[in-house]
């Protein structure tokens, strides 16, 4: 006997699960996850922050209307603010100056070699050329967040099954058949959230992929030097993105900021990855590392061009894109997730919960555009 509901939502990452937390109150939502628990890929793999500056433009304007339920969201959705204070800190080599000049029209501020080594004591003096830096980027909570989605979507009796990979998707007159090992679910709407996933999904139900593309990300933890104050650092990137590092739990998270198109799997580093990023690292830090204590990779999906697609499928009613979301996805997911209550429960009562949305905005996102 077929499970019946308003929504199947297929992948309970960031995307998946704040999208059904904005429709779990006026809609019936039940989330699917291949994996043994949700947010086992990218989000679960995230050194998530608030940058305002992070991204294309319309990542910016996402960015900015996610900011109130990110640091002050209601009472009812989280107790305290998935935000804390960071400050970002972008460091230039000599040759660099035309994208200093550009972080700078972008509100960055210089500072001083004396002042920037009061907050990175542990900057090369002989090899920086200059430091920008802005006290605007926040750290994100990420499990806290996702976990906040996850109860509100569950309090509005909503559903997330795990274990439940989609095998096989199809349309039997105005319902979807969502089938799994262990189910079949029936819904008038699928929202295909399924990250580095998304195409192949969309191949299941018969839809043309997009082309969106998973690209690795690296990672390697190194320890802290206790004398250099490491928790307390901002961000630090390379001009360019070169490299970047941030305090992340117990050590120094060092990143060479790599995008290699893969196949969507479940990604591990490259060892000539995490090498090429801690040597990056060591041109602009005066820290010989020799040891790692972890490392890790994750996939950030792309679309063609870079940006988000939230909507409607033309070929097939009630296919519904949430894809592409790159490395932006934490910081924009209430936006996104308001995007999709936009199209799908454009007739129910506004979720104050959530931001509100510009119908501009929206249609930048519409996936039509690469039809």
């Amino acid at each position: 006997m077929n499970k019946t509901t308003d929504i199947v939502v297929i992948g309970a990452g960031i995307a998946g699960t704040s999208a059904a937390a904005a429709l779990a109150d006026c809609c019936k939502v039940t989330v699917l996850d291949q994996e043994s628990h949700p947010g086992y890929h990218a989000t679960g793999r995230s050194a998530a922050t608030w940058a305002p500056f992070y991204g294309p433009p319309i990542i910016q304007q996402l960015t900015a209307l996610s900011l109130p339920l990110l640091a002050t969201p209601d009472a009812m959705f989280s107790g305290s603010a998935f935000t804390s204070p960071k400050g970002e800190m972008m460091l230039g080599l000599p040759g660099d100056e035309a994208e200093i000049e550009k972080q700078l029209a972008l509100g960055m501020q210089r500072l001083t070699m004396e002042d920037a080594r009061q907050l990175v004591p542990l900057i090369k003096q002989d090899s920086v050329a200059s430091v920008l830096y802005t006290d605007n980027m926040l750290d994100i909570d990420v499990d806290s967040l996702h976990q906040a989605y996850i109860r509100h979507l569950k309090r509005c009796q909503g559903n997330l099954i795990c274990n439940a990979r989609v095998n096989a998707l199809s349309k039997l007159g105005d319902k979807w058949q969502v089938e799994t090992e262990h189910h079949t679910y029936e819904a008038d709407i699928i929202i295909n959230a399924a990250g580095a996933w998304a195409d192949c999904i969309a191949q299941l139900a018969g839809i043309t992929p997009l082309g969106v593309q998973p690209k690795r990300r690296t990672a390697a933890l190194v320890p802290f030097i206790e004398s250099a104050n490491m928790a307390q650092w901002p961000m630090v990137f390379g001009v360019g993105e070169r490299f970047y590092c941030t305090p992340f739990g117990n050590g120094l998270m060092v990143s060479p900021a790599d995008e290699t198109p893969v196949e969507p799997h479940d990604a591990w580093p490259a060892d000539i990855d995490v090498a090429g990023g801690i040597d990056e690292f060591q041109k602009y830090i005066d820290y010989d590392v020799t040891r790692v204590e972890h490392q890790w990779a994750g996939l950030r999906t792309f679309t063609p061009d870079g940006d988000p697609a939230v909507g409607f499928a033309a070929e097939a009613e009630g296919f519904f894109w949430l894809a592409g979301q790159g490395g932006y996805g934490i910081q924009t997911s209430p936006a996104m997730a308001a995007i999709c209550r936009f199209l799908i429960a454009e007739d129910a009562p506004s979720n104050h919960l959530f931001p509100a949305i510009d119908k501009q905005v929206v249609d930048l996102l519409n996936p039509s555009r690469f039809c």
